[in-house]
């Protein structure tokens, strides 16, 4: 997970770097100073370009997280439906690395539907923590708005944050029943919902 995070941080400097440099210009004492500091612009198309290499970005990092919960419910999958004899448990090798292959080879589509639903979700929340903070910011002196924009950021948390626990129980799901990820959701709402007192 580190190493692509590395790769995707130096692919992102090399699309950033595509941008053009421009001269900022600043007034001082009525006067209009260029060359002083220079941005980057860039166009539409490299726009849309940052923001598809972004929300790839978070897919794949959640696709990581998701493959990486799937090994690990796969493993203790293993482990507690595997016989005991003579009072100790045949688990087989590797049960992680078993994990990794399975999820890999037969579940990562479900683990990527699962990865793309919260990878909307958190850009989805930046872009509502960005348009709250620039609210409150415009508002300075309107406490309403600003209580409405925190508001709606705790809300969609709130939704990021079920959302998060609905797809482990989805993976979870999985790696028991090998059911796809909407079946897996929706058996495992389910069984939140009617056995969560049990459970919590």
């Amino acid at each position: 997970k580190v190493l692509l995070l590395f790769a995707f941080l130096h692919g992102l400097m090399l699309l950033l770097s595509c941008g053009t440099p421009e001269p900022t210009t600043i007034h001082i004492g009525g006067r209009a100073v260029s060359g002083v500091g220079r941005e980057l612009s860039f166009t539409p198309m490299e726009q849309y370009f940052i923001a598809y290499y972004v929300f790839f970005f978070v897919w794949t990092m959640e696709l990581c997280n998701a493959l990486n919960m799937f090994e690990i419910a796969y493993a203790t999958v293993i482990w507690y439906y595997s016989p005991t004899v003579q009072g100790e448990r045949e688990v087989p090798w590797f049960p992680v690395l078993r994990g990794f292959f399975v999820g890999f080879a037969y579940h990562f589509g479900s683990l990527a539907l699962g990865a793309f639903i919260l990878g909307v979700l958190i850009i989805f929340r930046l872009i509502l923590v960005a348009m709250a903070k620039i609210a409150t910011e415009a508002a300075a002196g309107n406490p309403v708005a600003k209580c409405l924009a925190c508001g709606c950021v705790c809300c969609f948390e709130a939704l990021e944050s079920e959302a998060q626990k609905m797809t482990r129980s989805a993976y979870i799901e999985i790696a028991i029943k090998s059911t796809p990820f909407c079946q897996a959701s929706k058996d495992s709402a389910d069984f939140i919902w009617r056995d969560g007192s049990s459970i919590a």
